[in-house]
């Protein structure tokens, strides 16, 4: 089955390739949608108790509300060991004030009567903070990630990351960063650069229960490379599963031709007014790292609207 015409939108140097099949016009039988429930129960928001990062809170804590989901404060802290000598009583010590003081620190960050009816649990661990982070996200048996970033501020920063970075890099659960400046996310015009790949339905899935719940209009947009094939059993598979999303041009998708993906995805949110981008991450070794950025992590580093990022099997 092929994208309806009505919903086809390719940009003017790309080919049409949404409905190659030549023949017969006969339309084939519809196959029943399946339900593939997504549950976004349990939110995890570490702090860093920066400016930035107490003006999220608020709206980390109407998400859950709205969601009726979990909240987990989270903040990873250090101890500073100033001798290797120093007796193991002493350093025990010090890691247990160390631990009682950023907890009482994120207790007061959000008290539970700040939002009465909110579920909310404290979490503190030591150590290096995207590791940390990822860590306790999953030990909390966390949903989404959200966290705020300030993107690439040093070269150190382009070489090993920022926090932000890391945490994606690191753990399997979908991270909603925020860029300093942002204070909520609306989820009204939410795109995803989609890979046509089989990872692509269940995140439009997430997407859609986001839309569900926000009234959101989703874009799904494809980038196609010269000498490029698309993979049009994917392409298939979606306009089979959201055959009534489509319909109602809730879930639009779009075929363009831009050598400049990261470019490419700026200009379209900033043509349609979009409030959300969602990517897809993928393993990339040191030297790769090096000199040859990923667009997820171009994203995370350089751009200015929120970003909904999930990691590629």
């Amino acid at each position: 089955m092929s994208v309806p015409v009505k919903n086809k939108r390719v940009a003017k140097d790309a080919p049409n390739l949404l409905n190659t099949r030549k023949g017969s016009t006969k339309a084939k039988a519809k196959t029943p949608r399946q339900k593939h429930e997504v549950q976004i129960s349990t939110i995890f928001f570490p702090s860093d108790f920066s400016p930035h990062s107490k003006q999220l809170l608020h709206f980390v804590a109407a998400l859950c509300e709205k969601l009726q989901a979990r909240l987990v404060l989270f903040h990873a802290y250090k101890v500073a060991i100033v001798d290797e000598y120093m007796p193991a009583t002493m350093v025990d010590t010090m890691m247990a004030e160390g631990e009682a003081a950023a907890l009482k620190k994120l207790r007061a960050l959000l008290p539970k009567d700040a939002y009465p009816d909110l579920d909310v649990s404290y979490s503190v661990k030591m150590g290096f903070t995207a590791e940390c982070i990822s860590d306790a996200a999953l030990e909390a048996g966390a949903d989404l990630i959200v966290m705020g970033t300030n993107g690439c501020d040093s070269l150190e920063d382009r070489v090993f990351g920022t926090v932000s970075w890391n945490t994606i890099k690191h753990t399997s659960i979908p991270v909603l960063t925020l860029p300093e400046g942002i204070k909520d996310v609306p989820f009204q015009k939410i795109i995803f650069p989609f890979e046509c790949t089989a990872k692509d339905l269940d995140i439009i899935q997430f997407c859609i229960k986001l839309a569900e719940i926000f009234h959101s209009t989703i874009y799904l947009i494809h980038f196609l490379l010269e000498g490029a094939v698309i993979n049009k059993t994917i392409l298939d598979k979606i306009n089979t599963r959201f055959h009534k999303e489509i319909s109602e041009e809730r879930l639009q998708i779009h075929i363009l031709a831009d050598k400049n993906i990261t470019g490419g995805i700026s200009k379209f949110a900033e043509r349609v007014s979009a409030d959300t981008v969602v990517m897809v991450t993928h393993n990339r070794g040191l030297m790769a790292t090096l000199f040859h950025m990923s667009t997820t992590r171009k994203m995370v580093l350089y751009n200015n609207t929120p970003l909904l990022a999930f990691k590629a099997e």
